[in-house]
């Protein structure tokens, strides 16, 4: 038991690992300079001189793997980062939108629950059935639609017909 637990937490480590330097990567092979990016989203023209000073401050011309290791540190102490639209720390925008999120996942599961455990009893009790079949089918149909589309479809529905909703 405790050989299992401790093979599923190396095994944890070691997919974050590949995760972290997967999103590491694809922040690096991005052809957009996040300095320039920062003086671009002002107005400004970047003076070269002062892009290389940020750079060198900000780390950015230190070989990829001090980046990673500066970067997986500070995300892991919860480090985000500053963002270049809007020039707070990135944590202070998480905090913002985590309690709408978490409402919106709570409504998602208590929906979720109450709609597939009553259809995982009827399916259950009339199994082999043409009911548990049709259950099955529609199960199917509703796991293919992607979840931007079933979003849509319930912002036009709650939104537009219902008006239950604002769509701005």
């Amino acid at each position: 038991m405790y050989r299992l637990i401790l093979q599923r937490l190396v095994s944890i480590v070691g997919i974050l690992l590949v995760v972290t330097i997967g999103t590491f990567v694809l922040i690096k092979l991005s052809p957009i300079d996040p300095v320039s990016m920062k003086f671009n989203l002002v107005g400004a023209t970047p003076d070269p001189v002062v892009v290389a000073q940020i750079r060198e401050q900000l780390g950015l011309n230190d070989p990829w793997w001090q980046q990673y290791l500066r970067w997986l540190g500070q995300i892991v102490q919860g480090d985000f980062g500053e963002s270049i639209l809007y020039a707070v720390p990135v944590a202070t925008l998480l905090k913002g939108a985590l309690p709408n999120t978490l409402g919106l996942v709570s409504l998602a599961l208590v929906m979720g629950v109450a709609v597939t455990i009553p259809l995982g009893i009827v399916s259950a009790k009339y199994q082999d059935y043409w009911i548990d079949h049709g259950i099955r089918l529609v199960t199917f149909l509703a796991l293919a639609i992607p979840g931007f589309w079933v979003g849509l479809l319930l912002l036009y529905l709650f939104g537009v017909k219902l008006q239950l909703v604002s769509v701005t």
